[in-house]
């Protein structure tokens, strides 16, 4: 189809900031960043955008872990019902977001005066296929950023150790061509994902596993469902959370409730990696 002064009559368009592994900050989430600033609470702000209690928290959730600090602070409920704020650095990022948003906009009307000038533009469809396989996305729960600390390779699959900040290792296996394709190397900034099924949660009294990763923490909330629940686990010495799904009979034989310590472990096999090229 090929581009006519109509189609090029508005051209609007809201930046979205993206990982490797799938979007990370766009206007939603910095307008639920922005309503948590005015009314001091994740409730309330995902009732003013318009977005389910529920993913907000999973937003508020990713936008901290993938930022390596924290953007907003979170209280839990009791007497005072708790409350939630952003930070300075969450502040000066909403800013920024907003200010590369104008730039953007100046820069696509720009685009569309050259675009009316040369009517030679027909390959709107190919555009858009590139652009959808750009935006990827994925449905990992968990999804961290790390720097390589090592990578062993015994020529068939390859370990790789991974630094998450806050004093916080990881530990993933990926074949030996998954690491030369992905070019790893110590030094190199990484995502980890981990599906929130494949993190065990266990009493840290008798802890019992005999897994690479295995993290301490506390239950920052659990969200009930009618055959599996999802337990969050706030990461002790730092801002970052791990997500769990747990049956209603794990549930409670752990007595997972809110501000209870807990171990989130999961094998270095479950881990994916992704790394921007």
């Amino acid at each position: 189809m090929p581009l006519s002064s109509s189609t090029l009559g508005a051209l609007r368009s809201h930046v979205r900031l993206d990982t490797a592994t799938g979007p990370w900050l766009g206007l939603q989430r910095v307008e639920l960043l922005e309503a948590i600033d005015r009314h001091g609470s994740i409730a309330r702000a995902a009732r003013a955008v318009g977005i389910a209690y529920k993913a907000a928290w999973e937003s508020v959730d990713d936008i901290n872990n993938m930022a390596g600090q924290p953007l907003v602070l979170r209280s839990a409920g009791g007497a005072r019902g708790g409350g939630s704020l952003l930070t300075e650095q969450g502040r000066r990022l909403v800013a920024f977001y907003r200010a590369f948003e104008a730039e953007h906009q100046r820069t696509l009307e720009q685009l569309r005066h050259t675009m009316q000038a040369h009517h030679d533009c027909d390959d709107v469809d190919e555009l858009r296929r590139v652009l959808r396989r750009l935006s990827m996305q994925s449905s990992a729960r968990n999804q961290f950023v790390g720097t390589v600390r090592a990578v062993r390779s015994d020529g068939i699959e390859a370990l790789v150790e991974l630094d998450l900040g806050h004093g916080l290792p990881m530990a993933a296996v990926v074949t030996a061509d998954s690491s030369r394709r992905l070019g790893l190397a110590p030094g190199q900034e990484v995502h980890a994902l981990v599906k929130s099924s494949c993190v065990v949660l266990a009493d840290p009294a008798h802890p019992c596993l005999s897994v690479c990763n295995c993290y301490a923490g506390r239950v920052a909330r659990v969200q009930r469902g009618p055959v599996r629940s999802e337990v969050v686990l706030q990461l002790d010495g730092s801002s970052l959370q791990l997500a769990a799904t747990v049956s209603d009979a794990g549930l409670a034989r752990l007595d997972a409730r809110p501000d209870r310590p807990l171990l989130a472990c999961f094998q270095a096999d479950s881990v994916m990696l992704a790394r921007m090229v």
